[in-house]
């Protein structure tokens, strides 16, 4: 199912970035509607996505507790994780 979505999206559009999330998500919407999805095709595009959210986080994170505090040294991220 991958393949049968994504080879179109890349010819239309060309080798970009937004070309292969655009076929990912369309890949996987169509797999969900068809009942096709399996876990192997299904978690190789979400693995780079968590790991960049997960990086993105612990940027973020890190950025507001060492460098962004300024002058407000009371206001720590986060409050409470849940």
């Amino acid at each position: 199912m991958i393949s049968t979505v994504g080879l179109p999206v890349v010819r239309i559009c060309g080798p970009a970035v937004c070309a292969a999330a655009l076929a990912v998500g369309l890949a996987m919407v169509a797999m969900h509607l068809t009942g096709t999805f399996h876990p192997p095709a299904g978690i190789d595009p979400l693995g780079p996505v968590g790991i960049g959210a997960l990086l993105l986080t612990l940027f973020a994170f890190a950025w507001h507790n060492l460098v962004a505090q300024g002058a407000n040294k009371s206001n720590i991220w986060p409050i409470r994780w849940w």
